[in-house]
C-alpha cells in the first residue's frame, strides 16, 4: 500500500511539461495502484486482458523503432486520445460497479455489460441478462450518472521503456505487456479530470 505522502506527491505532481507517454483510466483503476501498488489491466477476458495502452509522444519515442508505425503526439494530442480512454474507462467501471449494486453476479458482470452498452453477444448465464433487462428505467438513470464521470490520466516514467513495448495491432498506440499489472514506479504523474474523480479521491485520501 502506497503511503499518503507518496499519493499525494504523485497527484500533486500532476503531468509533466513533456510527458513521455500517457495512459487513461478510471478512478477505480487509481485507488487499486494506491492500494495494492500495481495498476490492473482493463478487460478481464480476450486478447486485450494482459496489456496497457498508452498514447506516445516525441519527448520519448521521436526517431524510436515506432516512429513511422504509429502516430506520435505533442503533450496535448496525448492528452486528448489519453482523455477519451479514461473517460470510456471511468463510464465503463461505474456501469459494472452499479450492475452488481443492482444485484448482477461479479464473476458474470462484464460479459453482461458487454451484451448490454456495446453489442457484443457474450455467452453469459440466462438468468444474468434476464435480471440486466427487468432493472428498465435503471439503466437510463445510470447512463446519466456515468457520463458525469471523466477518469484519470496517468503519466509513465522513463522506467517504462525498460518493458516490453509493442504496437497495437487494432489501434494508433502503444501497448505493454504486463498480465500481472504495472508497478507504481513505471508512473511519475496523475491527472484528475473531473469533478467526481476529485471528490472520491479526497474522500479516499481521508479516510487512510
Amino acid at each position: 500500500m502506497l503511503s499518503k505522502k507518496k499519493i499525494s506527491e504523485l497527484v500533486n505532481h500532476d503531468l509533466s511539461r513533456k510527458p513521455l507517454a500517457l495512459h487513461g483510466t478510471s478512478i477505480e483503476s487509481l485507488l487499486k495502484l494506491f492500494d495494492g501498488e500495481t495498476l490492473p489491466t482493463g478487460r478481464p477476458f480476450g486478447a486485450t486482458r494482459n496489456y496497457l495502452y498508452f498514447s506516445i509522444t516525441k519527448y520519448g519515442f521521436k526517431g524510436t523503432r515506432f516512429d513511422g508505425t504509429i502516430p506520435i503526439y505533442t503533450k496535448w494530442q496525448a492528452l486528448y486520445h489519453a482523455g477519451i480512454y479514461a473517460r470510456n474507462s471511468a463510464k465503463t467501471q461505474y456501469i459494472i460497479n452499479a450492475l452488481v449494486s443492482a444485484g448482477i453476479s461479479s464473476s458474470q458482470v462484464y460479459k453482461v455489460y458487454l451484451n448490454f452498452e456495446e453489442g457484443f453477444e457474450c455467452r453469459a448465464p440466462k438468468e444474468e441478462l434476464e435480471k440486466a433487462e427487468k432493472l428498465g428505467d435503471w439503466w437510463g438513470k445510470t447512463r446519466s450518472e456515468a457520463r458525469k464521470r471523466k477518469g484519470v490520466i496517468l503519466e509513465a516514467s522513463e522506467s517504462v521503456l525498460e518493458l516490453k513495448l509493442l504496437k497495437d495491432p487494432d489501434k494508433d498506440g502503444l501497448r505493454i505487456f504486463c498480465p500481472n499489472g504495472l508497478d507504481v514506479k513505471y508512473f511519475s504523474g496523475i491527472k484528475l479530470r473531473g469533478e467526481e474523480e476529485k471528490k472520491i479521491f479526497e474522500n479516499y485520501l481521508a479516510s487512510r
